[in-house]
């Protein structure tokens, strides 16, 4: 995108900004930069950075009139902006907001917005605005619209090949104690580059090594291009008596990539081989994900809510075999009562509502990716910050696996 005085977002001082709108002659209200007076109204303000959004992104300058003149921003705040984008366009933009102090007297603040890669954005009123010339206007062409919604499922596909696992049931050789298994994947898209990112190649992994000994099993912890591989406990490579080598993917493993984004799985075996209908334990399969979210949170040191935009996420459960899952506390609980709690919660669903038998796969969403932004925690009445964020991205609806009522009910 196109830069303020030829210096980067981060690098952008106040004297860059002044001698931006003072000295260079040949800049106006053109397709990339907008001048808005503080008295600007949050529909106008939400029109200009959906417009912005849907093209090739841009600036928007608050407390400055359209001949340039700097005339200082009181009635906006970064935060009323934020929440006047949150609340005003959906989805979210890609945004950052700075204020510069320019004099004594005078404040602006300046919104840059990135070209939108998920358009077309719509405002709360229902209308797409894009950018022509210098001015922001409603898109009432049909070949307009097609060409934003093209551009979506370009990036839905993109977001496809970076978080989606590559299917078990292709390979060859599946255990015969293998149930099903459960793939989760979000990419993160922030504001800034992270802290996480600048560090990548040099992470000290060694409170992560710390964690996974607790377990008191196997682990590995690999750099795999731009991504680190994180993986625990094995299953048998054997068939009929006979050794076989495992194809790579049927483990237990995390992927964290370059820019926090993440997928994982979680495999479901079960306890006996023989049975024509497997068992499995709830508690060291898809209880998993919450040992991933902890490994997770020794390396993401990031104030994430300060520069969370959104995130698309999926989870699927994959059945291959049929099965039972079910709690056994043996060996993973010790106190009597949570004990007897969960065995009361099997034997009551079963009374109720049958076996919990397992016989297809399911995946959510079905189509597409699940957005979480900020308006999506205000609207659920989640408090936005760094660990319900991450709590979000690595809980899944499978954990609690084909059980109708909640376990706290039977407390």
């Amino acid at each position: 995108m196109i830069l303020i005085a030829n210096k980067s977002w981060e690098s952008l001082e106040a004297q860059d900004v002044k001698r931006f709108l003072t000295e260079l002659e040949d800049i106006d209200e053109n397709f990339f930069f907008e001048f808005k007076d503080d008295r600007e109204s949050p529909d106008k303000l939400i029109k200009e950075i959906s417009a912005l959004s849907n093209t090739y992104g841009g600036y928007v300058f608050l407390g400055v009139g359209d001949d340039r003149t700097i005339r200082g921003c009181t009635n906006w705040t970064e935060e009323r902006i934020h929440n006047v984008i949150y609340n005003g366009i959906t989805p979210t933009p890609i945004f950052d907001v700075k204020s510069f102090c320019i004099d004594d007297n005078n404040t602006i603040i300046i919104i840059k917005i990135e070209e939108g890669n998920m358009p077309p954005y719509i405002t709360n009123k229902g209308t797409i605005f894009t950018r022509i010339s210098s001015g922001s206007m409603p898109i009432k062409e049909s070949s307009t619209l097609l060409q934003l919604y093209n551009k979506r499922e370009d990036m839905l596909k993109r977001l496809s090949r970076k978080i989606e696992l590559e299917p078990i049931c292709d390979r060859q050789f599946i255990p015969p104690n293998l149930c099903a298994y459960l793939d989760v994947g979000f990419s993160l898209t922030c504001s800034e580059e992270t802290q996480f990112q600048k560090n990548f190649y040099l992470w000290d992994f060694s409170k992560t090594c710390e964690l996974l000994e607790k377990f008191h099993t196997p682990y590995s912890i690999s750099q795999l291009g731009d991504a680190y591989l994180i993986s625990f406990s094995g299953i048998r490579g054997e068939e009929n008596g006979i050794s076989q080598l495992i194809p790579g993917g049927i483990h237990n493993f995390m992927e964290i990539m370059y820019d926090g984004s993440v997928k994982f799985r979680a495999i479901m075996l079960s306890k006996d081989d023989c049975s024509c209908v497997g068992k499995v334990n709830l508690f060291s399969s898809t209880s998993l994900a919450i040992v991933y979210q902890m490994i997770y949170e020794t390396i993401m040191s990031e104030p994430l809510d300060q520069i969370f935009l959104y995130a698309h996420k999926y989870e699927s459960l994959h059945v291959i075999r049929q099965f039972i899952p079910y709690y056994e506390t043996d060996g993973f609980l010790t106190d009597k009562n949570e004990i007897e709690k969960y065995q009361n919660y099997n034997r009551k669903h079963k009374a109720r509502y049958g076996n919990n038998l397992m016989i297809v796969s399911n995946r959510i969403p079905k189509t597409d990716f699940f957005v979480y932004d900020k308006r999506w925690f205000q609207m659920n009445g989640i408090p936005f910050n760094k660990s319900t964020i991450i709590q979000k991205m690595f809980s899944t609806n499978f954990l609690n696996l084909g059980y109708m009522d909640s376990i706290l009910s039977e407390e």
